[in-house]
């Protein structure tokens, strides 16, 4: 491998434009054009095929070392990113018990016209909170059934093409889930030939 990254040879790329164009402007009509079209489609999967091998050799060190990267930082930030997240349950905690002592003591001014001050949290300087509100689905079967009355829009819910099609290749076309269709897809492809 050469540590210099180089663009793909210009004959190679003359080639891939060439084939690009005729793609784009031909037609199956009749045996001929379908012949045509058949091997223009072997030498687009075979140009595809070098490009990606030209590439391959620069991008497999990176690969490896990105996945090394990753891992390394993995194990740096885990830990952390658990003590962050106990850190932070720790610290709303305090503050939601805090919040409900102030408002008991609040009762209490009213209710006893006690004189106390209340207790006071002082935030650390640079500490800053977000509070905002989430949805957390507890009945996935309800959440269905509102989407289905039309009171959710269905964008809540998001299809699991990859379940749906495991379901699909082991029933096959006896497959019935409402909603969905069995369609029968194809792909063309040349096994290993060089032009």
């Amino acid at each position: 491998m050469s540590d210099k990254l180089t663009p793909i040879p210009k004959d190679t790329v003359v080639q891939i434009d060439s084939l690009v164009q005729w793609s784009q402007g031909h037609q199956v009509i009749d045996q001929q054009s379908y012949e045509a079209a058949s091997h223009t489609l072997r030498d687009v999967q075979i140009y595809k095929r070098k490009a990606v091998e030209h590439f391959k050799q620069f991008k497999d060190p990176l690969n490896a070392h990105r996945k090394t990267l990753l891992s390394l930082e993995k194990d740096a930030t885990t830990p952390l990113v658990d003590a962050e997240q106990r850190l932070i349950a720790l610290i709303v905690a305090y503050e939601r018990t805090h919040q409900d002592a102030v408002e008991a003591h609040a009762k209490d001014v009213l209710n006893k016209g006690s004189a106390e001050l209340a207790p006071v949290l002082t935030i650390p300087k640079g500490q800053k909170s977000r509070v905002w509100e989430t949805g957390v689905i507890v009945d996935f079967q309800a959440l269905v059934a509102a989407v289905a009355a039309g009171s959710v829009p269905l964008d809540v819910l998001k299809p699991n093409q990859v379940a749906l099609d495991k379901i699909v290749k082991a029933q096959g076309a006896f497959c019935d889930i409402p909603g969905v269709t069995v369609e029968t897809k194809k792909t063309v492809y040349w096994q290993n030939n060089e032009v």
